[in-house]
This record gives structure tokens, sequence and C-alpha cells, in this order.
């Protein structure tokens, strides 16, 4: 024993005659006094929530230990946390008696073991490296992810031993078993061992250590819940063992709202603290009541005064208990702790127990441990070893296993019987806040209510401390969802199958209905509707026969669809399908793009089937073209569960088509994609490629900021236009700024979904040389912006040089030095000269020299008019 263990050892006997007990709670954050403990004490703290914390690394065993002489007459009560399944090399010790300061040392005396191979808590005696167990525990476990005890050992003066647990953490104590052992009368410490492993280094827990006089009952029961099992039938709950004659006297039970006395109460058979109460008139749905209750005792015989519960019959509905805030990417640190976490809302007026119900993250089910959550209240959800983190902010539940994807996941929350309660599956578009998607801030819902709102009530947090773990979200308001559902798309499964797909989840009993749909060409309604499980946003049509190749169908859904909030849709869909075929080169082609968005917009990519074909874009990505290493990167899928695009229409892709459609006027609303990401768009320069699944080409183009007309200061919230489906989308000459304003707001120029603003007009002609217009105002209006000189050759191989010359024989402007043309195609003048400056108003003569390898050389000269306004 060394000189600070001898000095210990003098104090206590100094204090001996008047402190044969202790008690210790750590209240006063510190272990080294008051008792003092000593032992391994780099290996333990007092952490924020005042436990006696290990805190140690690797696999190892580490004790703490303090004067204790108590063994007959005597009791030892404490509460134990195990934030690990026990095993063989996970387990806990309290010696309530030792004759050896060194816990890991040769010693006689007494322990509690907690845990082990068996999983239960037990008494054991320890002569010197010897231990025998003297009662065996049959009824605690720690075979579970989280394991809180309250354990109680009591020593008669003759040497009785009896072994109680509470594995709720709770008084209610269960007798695990009794003996007698006189082996030893003497102590000199009480103390704690751990053995662990490395995965569990930090995971043990200890609070209220009490070592004294056998403690007894004086405190009558009290009622702590109550559990509605049917119209008729309660389970009430006592914090502890009720006397059997007591609770099962009616007389003592007295419930308002017209019930009174009930016609019988039965203790249970496998919990001395419940008992089933059967009622003699039945319960009122949703009707607020009372349960009093008085003169029941304790096996102690401590009789309860009057005592009342509230209490009301009501069935959980979806929606009931929302998930409510997200935590996914808590780096960087803006005020929380870095940890993830869900917090989940009760709208209901009851108090609700969420035990046994199921967490989905992903594909992971999570069973949730007891947890009350009362009416208006809010519960923390995250990973067990950041409880300390979270309990100054409210009540949390550590679960063993708890990640979230920063991207986005499905979460799903179900009550024990399976039942829905909550279904969204958020993604990082969800925070509107493209700053805040990067970490640190909350995913916060708008209105818990409004549980069918997914994206449209879900935003970033507004709380400086980047969330509101446990309170009202910074952002919450009313935010009800009062319009009527709209059809996503519909997606040709096979060619007996369509799959269509809601902006929102809608009421399934409805949705059902086989006569709601109606397919044309002779198909009519289909034989089978399912719902897709749990969002309930995507229905499959099983048809009657087969379609065909070639034919575009139209699916027509009758008035009366019905959404989760309630509101019905007033006219038909209708929506044109068919059988896609697969897309070859140029059959689709990338017809603007917005890379320089405005005012908290978002970058876009407008796309043109430029076939005869039905395509799907189920089988098309957008990507990034690395020319260094010469391969796609950045690939996106636009669509992975498909989206039909039709003949001689435009779509429009982005990360937001609501954001989309508040800046420009967007002519097809339905024409709109949202895809999760795009490839990189640098706001000065870049690319952009439209490739298969299998990474063929199939349109692609590089862009600059200086591709926008050279007159545009500014060009934010400006789109590129493609000019010509007929000219290559590489050759920079084929892209214009869109016209500025546009319809939506003054400095947007774009037209999302329909003809581009800038688009050749102009006349076809025979001549090998054309131009149109005649005049042209080269002022970005989108009316005759631009000049096109058109060739027809009668052969290939032809180079040109194209000059511009003012009606004073001064050039102005080289649009080609020897280009390679094509046997056909357009050059384009946008009215600029060779000094980045718009030309004057006038009279313009176009100069042409075609010249091939035979020699043989041709000029031709045209003339044009560039107008404008005085």
């Amino acid at each position: 024993m060394n000189l600070k263990h001898i000095l210990i050892f003098c104090l206590s006997v100094v204090y001996i005659s008047g402190f044969a007990q202790f008690q210790d709670d750590f209240s006063d954050g510190d272990f080294t006094q008051n008792p003092i403990w000593d032992g391994n004490t780099s290996h333990f703290e007092i952490n924020s929530s005042k436990y006696l914390h290990l805190i140690s690394s690797g696999s190892d065993t580490s004790y703490l230990a303090t004067a204790s002489y108590i063994i007959r007459n005597s009791e030892w009560s404490f509460y134990v946390k195990h934030s690990f399944n026990s095993s063989s090399n996970n387990y806990s010790r309290v010696y309530l008696a030792s004759d050896n300061f060194n816990l890991k040392g040769s010693l006689n005396g007494y322990y509690v073991q907690i845990g082990s191979t068996q999983d239960n808590i037990s008494l054991w005696r320890q002569d010197g490296n010897i231990l025998t167990k003297i009662i065996d525990g049959t009824h605690a476990s720690t075979g579970n992810s989280v394991n809180k005890l309250n354990i109680k050992v009591k020593c008669d003066p003759n040497g009785n031993w009896s072994l109680f647990t509470d594995d709720q953490a709770g008084v209610n104590y269960i007798l695990e078993g009794t003996t007698l052992d006189t082996t030893y009368t003497n102590s000199n410490y009480f103390g704690v061992f751990c053995k662990y492993t490395s995965s569990n280094s930090t995971k043990f827990y200890y609070d209220n250590f009490y070592a004294g006089n056998i403690q007894y009952d004086t405190i009558p029961p009290e009622i702590m819940d109550v559990k509605i099992i049917s119209n008729s039938h309660l389970q009430l709950f006592f914090n502890e063992s009720v006397d059997s004659a007591t609770c099962e006297n009616t007389q003592n039970y007295q419930i308002d709202g017209g019930v009174g006395i009930p016609s019988s109460v039965v203790k249970s058979s496998t919990d001395n603290s419940t008992v089933d109460i059967y009622l003699s008139s039945n319960l009122v749905y949703d009707k607020a009541y009372n349960i009093s209750v008085s003169g029941v005792e304790d096996i102690a015989g401590n009789a309860m005064g009057t005592q009342t519960l509230a209490f009301r019959w009501y069935y959980l509905q979806k929606g009931d208990i929302v998930i409510n805030e997200i935590m996914s990417d808590p780096v960087p640190t803006v005020g929380l702790p870095d940890a993830e976490y869900i917090e989940i809302y009760n709208n209901s007026n009851v108090k609700v127990n969420i035990k046994n119900w199921i967490l989905t993250i992903g594909s992971s089910d999570k069973i949730l441990p007891e947890a009350y959550i009362s009416p208006n209240s809010y519960l923390i959800i995250g990973h067990q070893s950041d409880e300390t983190y979270f309990t100054p902010y409210g009540d949390f539940v550590g679960l063993s296993s708890f990640s979230l994807t920063n991207s986005g996941t499905d979460l799903l929350l179900r009550t024990d019987s399976n039942k829905l309660m909550h279904f969204i599956s958020y993604n990082s578009n969800w925070y509107q806040n493209v700053a805040k998607e990067d970490g640190g801030w909350s995913l916060e819902q708008i209105d818990p209510e409004n549980t069918c709102g997914e994206k449209t009530n879900w935003k970033a947090s507004n709380n400086l401390n980047g969330g509101t773990p446990g309170s009202i979200n910074s952002i919450k308001s009313s935010n009800p969802d009062i319009t009527a559902p709209e059809i996503d798309k519909v997606v040709v499964v096979n060619v007996q199958t369509l799959q269509l797909f809601w902006k929102e989840a809608l009421d399934s009993t409805i949705a059902l209905n086989t006569q709601l749909y109606n397919i044309s060409n002779g198909i009519g309604n289909p034989i089978n509707v399912k719902a897709s499980f749990p969002d309930y946003k995507s229905y499959t049509l099983q048809l009657s026969s087969p379609l065909q190749m070639g034919i575009i169908y139209k699916l027509t859904i009758s008035q009366g669809i019905t959404d989760c909030a309630g509101n019905t849709t007033s006219s038909n869909f209708e929506l044109p399908f068919g059988l896609a075929e697969t897309a070859d080169s140029n059959d689709v082609l990338i017809n603007e793009i917005l890379f320089n968005p405005k005012n908290d917009g978002v970058d876009y990519v407008e796309i043109y089937n430029n076939s005869e074909k039905i395509i799907d874009l189920k089988f098309l990505r957008l990507a990034n073209w690395d020319s260094e290493d010469e391969t796609y990167t950045n690939i996106k899928d636009i669509s992975t569960n498909g989206y039909q695009i039709f003949p001689k229409k435009y779509y429009v892709l982005s990360t937001s088509s609501s954001k989309v459609k508040q800046q420009y006027f967007v002519a097809e609303p339905n024409q709109m994609i949202d895809m999760i990401s795009l490839p990189s768009m640098s706001n000065s320069s870049g690319n952009i490629y439209l490739i298969t699944n299998s990474l063929q080409f199939i349109d692609g183009m590089n862009y600059t900021e200086d591709m926008h007309y050279a007159l545009i200061n500014n060009p934010e919230g400006i789109s590129l236009e493609r000019i010509s489906f007929d000219v290559s989308a590489f050759k920079h000459s084929n892209w214009r700024s869109a016209a500025v304003p546009g319809r939506n707001a003054e400095g947007f120029g774009g037209t999302p979904t329909y003809v581009n603003s800038q688009t050749f007009k102009g006349k076809t002609s025979s001549n090998v040389w054309s131009r149109s217009p005649e005049i042209f105002s080269p002022d970005n209006d989108g009316f005759e912006d631009f000049l096109e000189i058109s060739y027809n050759l009668p052969e290939g191989g032809y180079s040109a040089n194209i000059l511009i010359y003012d009606a004073n024989g001064k050039l102005i402007r080289t649009l080609t030095n020897g280009e390679f043309l094509g046997q056909s195609g357009h050059i384009i003048w946008d009215g600029i000269d060779n000094n980045n400056q718009k030309a004057k108003i006038g009279i313009y003569i176009i100069y042409i020299e075609t010249f091939n390898l035979n020699g043989d050389i041709q000029h031709t000269k045209l003339t044009c008019v560039l107008g404008g306004k005085f």
C-alpha cells in the first residue's frame, strides 16, 4: 500500500465511528474527494451528466476504490449503464466489500457482476483468486445494445444476502435471488472494476452509490402510467411492486366521465407493479378521462393517498409522431456538437411510449428503447456515445449504431405494431440554401402538421447554433398543403406494366381504384393497381393487353384523386406514353444551358428530342469531359426510374424546377425534371455532355463566358441558347445569349421548355450563298439579333474566308479565316466588329472566298443592313 492509500485508510479510521456509510452521486463533479476514490484515476471522469464515466482506450481493466467497512446489516445500491452487449471480455463488477484496495489483485470480499457470457446480474464471493457465484440472477439482462440498471443488495445481521434489480433503472425492483453466506464480516473498501475491449472502452457509466444501513421502505407507491388496451380494458403501472389484496380492490379506483368503479382489477402475473383494470362501461374514443387511485399499498405496507392520472382512448394515426429535424452533416460545426441526430415530435394530444418502435435509416432498422414523448414535445435520437452532448438540449435516446447520409436517404418511423407514422426521403436539395448544404446546419420541418409536404415543408435551420434539437424549430410556421395532387410522369416498366409517379403521397384507398384509369387504343382500364410503400407516391398499373411499338398512347386519369392531406383533383389528367426506343447520337440535343445563375438560382440544361422516337431518360446521363485523361467525369443519372421524352419537345434538367419557375417563364411545367445534382458547371467555362449509360456520346458542348453577347455587362441569370440544330453544338458561333429581359423578370434571360429566343428564323435559299434577314438589329431583344450566312455547295472539300466590310470598304470583321466547310451549313455574324464593339448602323458587304485543294477559287459578294433604334 502506497503512502496515499495509507493516508486514505488512516482518514477513514478517524471517521469510521461516525461515517460507517457513504453516498456519492458525483453532483460535485469530482471523485477525488467527499468521498475519495483512487485507483486508475486517469481512466475515469465525471461527465456533463454527472456520471462516473470510463474514458480509457484499448483492451484493458480499470478500477476505482473508496473506503467502506460495512457488510452485516447493510444495504448497497447503485446505477449502472453499459452501452454494449456484455461478453466474457466486456463486463463490470461492483465490489461491495474488499479487504484489498487493488481490485485487480488477490482479495477477500463480495461483488456484484454485471454481465459476462450469461448476460445477467449475479452476486459473487472472492477468496483470494478463487471466484464463487453465490446468487445467479435470472431476471435482468445485459444483452442489449444499451443496458440501464438500478441494483440493490442487502445483507441482514445473520448473513442472509438478497440481490434485487430494476432493468428500467427505476425503483420497481425484482428479487434476483437469496443466499446465506457468513464467510466475511469485515471490509476495507468498496469499488468498481471494468473489463473491456477497445470498442467498449468508453461505454461504462455509474451513479448514485449508497453503502450503509438497510433502507426500509416508508414511501407509498405512485401511479406512473396507464395504457389503453381496448375501450373496456386498461393497464395501470405503479412505480413499485404492490400488495395483491389492496391493488385488486375495485373500490380503490374511480374513473370520471361516467365510467365509475371498474368491474374487476387483476394483478399481472409477470409484473408485480402492473394491474389490469376491466371497466364496467366503455370509454368514448378520443375523450379525456381521469383515473383516481387511493388505498393501494406496496409490499412494505405503505398505503397511497389519492392520486389522479389523465388519459384518453386514442389510436395513433399516421403523422401523430413525425420526424421533425435532421442533422446529417454536422461538420464544420456552427454551434452544435459534432454529432448526427434525428429529432421526432409528438403531434398528438397523448403521451406516447416509443418502446420497440422501428426507425429505418436507409435499409437499416433500429429498434427504439423505452422512452416517453409528451404531447407537443420533442425527442432526440442519435448514437449512444453522443448522449452527453445532447442531454443538455432535451430528452435523448441513444442507439448502438446510428449514421445518416449527408446527401440524403429514406427515413421511416413505424410503431411496434408496424403502423406507419412518418416517411420522408430527404436529400441535400431540401436545404434550399447552397451554403448550408456543406455542413453544420440541420434540416428543419416548417410545419409539423403538414406531414405530406416533403421538400416544400423543409429548409435549412436559421438558428445561430445551426439547429434546434429538443426545441421548437427556428423556421416553424403554418405551411398547410392546400394544393391538389399533380402527376409527375408515367413510366413504361414493360409491355404490360405502367408505373405512375405523383409529386406527393396519395390516399391509396382511392388511388387503387382501377376505374380511375383508362388507356387509349383499345386497352381500357388496368386489371390491377398496386401502391408503393412507404411513400405512396407511385402506383403500378397492370394492363389488360400488351403495348405495341410505334404507338403513342394516352393515359387518362379521372378526377377525384386525393393526396394524403385530403386535397382532391377536380379535372382529368392526360399523359402520353409509349414503348421507348434507343437513343443514337444527335437524337437528343443540348439546346440551352444556364451556367451562371442569378439570385439564389440554379444551373439548368435544356435538351431537345430531335428524333421521331420516344426516348427514356433512364438510359441517358449528363457528364463532364476531362480532356487530359480523355474520360467522362461527374457522371449523373438523369432519372433512375425513368422519364419519357417525346419527339420535338424541350425538357429542362435542374436540381430545383421550382427555382427555375420562379425566375423564368416556363411554358411546359410538366417538362421540368429534377436531378439530385448536375455535373460541374463553372460560372466562367466548362463543358456538358449527354451520354448513354454505356458512355456512348449523344451530344455535347464546350462553353466560356465569352460566348455571351459582347455588349452584356453582367451575364448572371442569362442562358446560352443554341441557334441551329443543324450546326454542331461544339461551334461557339452556334450559341447566343438568350434575349433580355426574359418573360419573367428584369435581368433574367432564358427559354426553358420552349423554343429559343435566338433560334434561326431565316428562309432557306437554293443559291450557293445567301443571307437572312436582309436587315438585322443586334440588340439581344430576341428579334433578328444576328445575321445567318447560309451555304449549299455543289460538293464538299471547300474552305472559306468570310470578311465583313463597311460601305467605305473598311474591314470590320473577319468571320472565318480558311475554315473548312461542310457541303451545307450556316455561319453567324452577331454585329460585333474585330474590336469587340457593336458595329455602326449601316450597309455592309459580305465578301466570301471559297477554295479547295484542286485550286478552284470562287468569290461571292452579299450585302446586308445592320439596323437599330435611334
